[in-house]
């Protein structure tokens, strides 16, 4: 949880990118809605949350470990206020 401290953006795309079970298309649109979040910070993040969340459970089934990471970093992020 350190990396996490320092630069919790940047965790989240690298564990996104390095992903082995996410196919170029759902990586994509993670990403997308991750930079949208990072740039938008406290402007509109609760939609942005809200299609994060969406998309995560889209993958619950089919990648649990991925949508319990994801669901740890939106947890950490919002204890951070973003």
């Amino acid at each position: 949880m350190v990396g996490l401290m320092s630069n919790p953006w940047q965790e989240l795309r690298n564990r996104i990118q390095n992903h082995p079970k996410l196919d170029d298309a759902d990586r994509a649109e993670i990403l997308e809605l991750v930079e949208a979040a990072e740039s938008h910070h406290h402007h509109g993040l609760g939609e942005i949350a809200r299609e994060i969340g969406d998309s995560v459970r889209r993958f619950e089934a089919s990648h649990p470990q991925f949508t319990e990471t994801a669901d740890k970093i939106l947890n950490y992020l919002s204890r951070m206020g973003i």
